[in-house]
């Protein structure tokens, strides 16, 4: 499997409560992104584990990085790797630009769409057009 070294989903697991992991090992062996004096400590550690598992896939939409939970930034190239396809790096620069501006495209349409159900409940609680206040209005 492959993950981040900060990747909390990919080091948590029950087996955190009963004994250090690898990854918590010693300071020389330790990726960079673990800090040199965390130690290991039930169930203090597990619940940390958790906590981080939860911010590790905080993501901005069509900003990629190769940290925590997110992938998006080594899936062309993984899947280049993987499939072993002839694609060059300029290929690979051209692929991870599309799928930015997808993601950005897909942000804008459901922040346009969440807009207009915003709009739809404000205008419903303030009486505007489609709300029962203002059709009982219009009957009198």
């Amino acid at each position: 499997m492959i993950t981040h070294a900060n990747d909390a989903v990919g080091h948590f697991g029950p087996d955190l409560l009963v004994r250090a992991p690898d990854w918590l090992g010693p300071a020389e062996t330790r990726a960079a992104t673990v800090p040199g004096a965390e130690q290991w400590r039930s169930p203090t550690t597990f619940v940390q584990t958790l906590v981080d598992m939860k911010n590790a896939a905080n993501v901005i939409p069509g900003q990629f990085e190769a940290k925590g939970h997110d992938y998006r930034a080594d899936l062309a190239r993984f899947i280049r790797e993987v499939y072993q396809l002839p694609a060059t790096d300029d290929q690979l620069a051209a692929v991870e630009q599309a799928l930015r501006a997808a993601e950005l495209e897909r942000k804008r349409r459901l922040d346009a769409k969440d807009g207009k159900a915003a709009e739809a409940v404000d205008g419903q609680a303030l009486g505007g057009p489609g709300s029962s206040s203002s059709k009982a209005a219009s009957r009198s």
